[in-house]
């Protein structure tokens, strides 16, 4: 091609195809101490959107028209999914500026859907007297194997339930992070919602199940495969789709989360010490909790008279 106004050549760059691109872009979330869980989401939700657009989309294929409509053609799945999927469009914008391989960004003026705040969901003290029947049933005798799979899923649950600890959080938990002599554990920022390491106090019913394991054991994930290997965070939710759910219990994992905070603050906890322990980055997160704890608004509604107007 020439240029008309010099008749010199001029050599045309074709936009790299998107899905060329997602490697590097992988590369640099790594290089920037981004989880692997979230480069892996990043990663496949770019490849969608790219997928979307047609099979040799390029770069220049990413509009804010394009990514508009990808948008609407995702509207009917949940705030936060749909927010992720925005958040690593977003990101891959900004690591083609980064890489100057583009010099626009257009998700400058993206807007993300707005997610309904919902009240945390605690177990009913019916699932918790439910659980502690479960806990305190004798592990299996006559095969090994299954006696094993039956004291780790245990010690999560236990696990679980006193330290408020997210499924990916226990999943990567190994005993170098557990001071049993201290009874407190370390949350490590390979783990960690966003990175941020926190330490949390161990309740003695934790320390006792934790001190059944033989010190010539103790190796690994604290709750693992038999040679140490963590187990995914979609393994520990089997445990409760399926174990739990033979057993005749149907909850989730994030429910145990939900029913630590709830009975922190029930047993006098401010809301400081609830966010330490769950880890959440604002506080206004944790002050959802509290309207779990109505006892002021019982003793206010109590004061009302039995008959208006009288």
């Amino acid at each position: 091609m020439q240029d008309v106004r010099t008749g010199t050549a001029v050599r045309v760059v074709e936009a790299p195809q998107i899905a060329a691109t997602l490697d590097s872009f992988a590369a640099s979330m790594a290089a920037r101490k981004v989880r692997d869980r979230t480069v892996d989401t990043y990663v496949r939700a770019v490849r969608r959107f790219g997928v979307s657009l047609g099979d040799e989309a390029t770069i220049a294929d990413v509009t804010a028209e394009t990514i508009g409509q990808y948008r609407l053609s995702r509207r009917a799945l949940a705030a936060a999914t749909l927010g992720k999927d925005l958040s690593a469009i977003r990101a891959y914008c900004r690591y083609l500026i980064r890489a100057k391989i583009r010099s626009d960004d257009p998700t400058i003026d993206m807007e993300f859907p707005k997610r309904r705040k919902k009240l945390p969901r605690p177990l009913k003290k019916e699932q918790l007297r439910q659980l502690e029947a479960i806990l305190e049933q004798a592990a299996p005798v006559l095969d090994t194997r299954k006696r094993r799979i039956w004291l780790r899923n245990r010690r999560i649950v236990i696990v679980l339930l006193y330290t408020g600890l997210r499924r990916t959080e226990v999943a990567g938990l190994t005993w170098d992070d557990v001071y049993l002599l201290d009874a407190q554990l370390i949350v490590r920022s390979d783990t960690a919602k966003g990175g941020h390491e926190r330490i949390i106090p161990l309740h003695p019913r934790v320390v006792e199940e934790l001190e059944m394991t033989p010190e010539s054991a103790r190796r690994g994930a604290i709750a693992g495969h038999p040679d140490g290997r963590c187990l995914s965070h979609k393994t520990i939710g089997l445990i409760f789709e399926r174990w739990l759910n033979d057993l005749g219990l149907r909850i989730n994992a994030h429910k145990l989360r939900h029913t630590c905070a709830t009975e922190l603050l029930l047993s006098g906890a401010d809301l400081r010490e609830v966010q330490e322990t769950l880890g959440h980055a604002d506080i206004r997160t944790t002050e959802g909790y509290t309207a779990l704890i109505p006892e002021r608004q019982k003793a206010a509604i109590a004061r009302l008279p039995r008959r208006f107007g009288e």
